[in-house]
């Protein structure tokens, strides 16, 4: 095996550089002469079901001209948007958009 030593500065050190016939070499004797032991097997994992999401969507008319601020939304006064039932009856409560 041939192996070339490069002088560095003081700071760094020295390090030997590898042709990669070389390297390849080496990853070759690393590996086992029989390849069942080698060999995991893995059952497989059981699939988990996702839960399914009935969110339910209410439309409203927006009022409020301020709901970028006060819900990130994006939507400007007089639109009619459908958005799940919590997020509208509270937009509804608080007097920034009614139903449609």
């Amino acid at each position: 095996m041939a192996t070339d030593k490069k002088e560095t500065s003081k700071e760094v050190k020295e390090t030997e550089v590898k042709d990669a016939q070389e390297v390849t070499e080496t990853s070759k004797e690393n590996t086992t002469a029989n390849p069942a032991e080698v060999k995991e097997t893995k059952k497989p994992a059981a699939k988990k079901k996702a839960k399914k999401t009935t969110s339910k969507k209410k439309k409203i008319k927006v009022l409020a001209s301020n709901l970028a601020g006060k819900y990130l939304l994006p939507y400007n006064p007089g639109q009619v948007v459908e958005l799940e039932a919590k997020q509208a009856q509270e937009m509804i409560d608080a007097g920034d958009a009614k139903e449609a």
